[in-house]
């Protein structure tokens, strides 16, 4: 008896742990829910934050709701008026699947009747999460399925995920770490800063720079409006900016290498290769002693074959220098 009894309070305690507060904020409304049973989450909400966290033994859903208008704090009974007659609230769990939607009605509304509606998931790593807001966030962590977030006003951060992983965000960066699978990330208003990825990686953003560390595999990463820094990439590189320097750090190298600007400088380092096709451009190139170089050497052009020419290397700018050291 004593003994179920004490199981009894850890397990309360447990779950308390997980539901803490958010920013000293306790939640609207919580769902409990089996852990092992929810093979799929499909989030979304008009006008708040997501964040999704895998590797629970203890399924539990919280929502978050304040009002959008800060200058005036509602009751909860208000809250609920504003819910029923504004929003369409779907939290479910059924066949596999946890739902949970908060939507606007088609009908007239106003800044006084405007929330900001959050979730917050805890599940299970084995799970396959589709996320969406267009006001707010996403968060996302220790997920080991397929992974698809949209938001249209804020920030992506995104940690240990793997398989198939497609995240796009039109107002705000996206910080990625420990990522491994079919990657796509792409952002029209923000950087990119990218730790620890592995596999087939495609980084694209409209409006920032990009920083990446210890890529490995394909790489394919581009902007329109700043620089890029690479550092300890392995595998095959294709880096391109509009508006800004690249400087690359390869610690080892696949197939091809291709950088490309057309406002900046590029700097290349990278393993001594006795095989490679280079093809280097631009208003100064500078290149480490080559041997066993069939080609032609130049200011502003090094263009020829070491060995057999196996590894592709190309970067041209057309508005800085071009440095490659071996």
């Amino acid at each position: 008896m004593k003994r179920s009894l004490l199981l009894t309070v850890l397990l309360c305690l447990g779950i308390a742990v997980i539901a803490q507060k958010r920013n000293g904020e306790s939640p609207y409304r919580t769902e409990s829910f089996s852990s092992n049973a929810i093979k799929n989450l499909k989030v979304e909400t008009s006008g708040g934050a997501i964040q999704v966290k895998g590797g629970q033994s203890n399924g539990l859903l919280e929502m978050y709701v304040t009002s959008n208008n800060w200058n005036e704090r509602k009751s909860p009974s208000e809250i609920q008026q504003i819910l029923n007659e504004y929003y369409d609230v779907d939290i479910r769990s059924q066949g596999g699947t946890l739902t949970a939607t908060a939507k606007r009605k088609n009908i007239k509304w106003s800044n006084k009747t405007s929330l900001n509606i959050s979730f917050i998931i805890y599940s299970s790593s084995q799970v396959d999460a589709d996320v969406r807001t267009s006001g707010g966030s996403l968060n996302l962590q220790d997920i080991a399925g397929t992974v698809t977030g949209r938001t249209s006003g804020g920030s992506i951060t995104v940690k240990n995920l793997s398989k198939n992983i497609d995240l796009t965000t039109s107002g705000g960066q996206i910080k990625a770490e420990d990522l491994d699978g079919m990657v796509k990330l792409n952002t029209s208003g923000g950087s990119l800063n990218l730790l620890n990825l592995s596999g087939t990686v495609s980084a694209r953003t409209s409006g920032g720079s990009i920083s990446a560390t210890n890529i490995n595999g394909d790489f394919n990463t581009e902007t329109s409006g700043g620089s890029i820094h690479l550092k300890e990439i392995d595998g095959n590189l294709d880096a391109r900016t509009s508006g800004g320097q690249i400087t690359a750090d390869l610690k080892a190298t696949h197939d091809f290498v291709k950088l490309r600007t057309s406002g900046g400088s590029i700097r290349l380092k990278m393993p001594e290769t006795k095989n490679a096709q280079l093809d280097l451009k631009g208003d100064k190139v500078r290149i480490s002693e080559l041997r066993n170089f069939n080609g032609t050497v130049k200011k502003d052009r090094v263009k020829g074959s070491i060995g057999s020419g196996n590894l592709l290397v190309e970067a041209s700018t057309s508005g800085g220098s071009v440095e490659v050291k071996m």
